[in-house]
């Protein structure tokens, strides 16, 4: 989850996309791009469910808003939501 600066946004949502970025940051998998949009601007506007390429991150509130997983559930997760789905995202 995000920082106190760049809080994730809570609340109701949805997935927008899916996105391949490429690099070892994201850990080579996809990004579920969510509709919620940060309070702190649409400057990196969105925020995305997606693997990280440091699995010691991974449940600590150290991000710029998105909310990271470890990579086997990252697939798990791609494997079973796409565009349109609901999220809730809860503290």
């Amino acid at each position: 989850m995000g920082t106190r600066q760049t809080p994730t946004p809570l609340g109701r949502t949805f997935v927008i996309a899916r996105s391949t970025l490429k690099g070892r940051v994201y850990a080579g998998a996809d990004v579920l791009a969510l509709g919620a949009i940060p309070d702190t601007g649409l400057r990196g506007a969105h925020i995305g469910i997606h693997a990280w390429y440091d699995p010691s991150v991974v449940g600590r509130d150290i991000s710029d808003g998105c909310i990271r997983l470890p990579r086997d559930q990252q697939k798990q997760l791609l494997d079973q939501v796409g565009p349109g789905t609901p999220v809730v995202v809860l503290p």
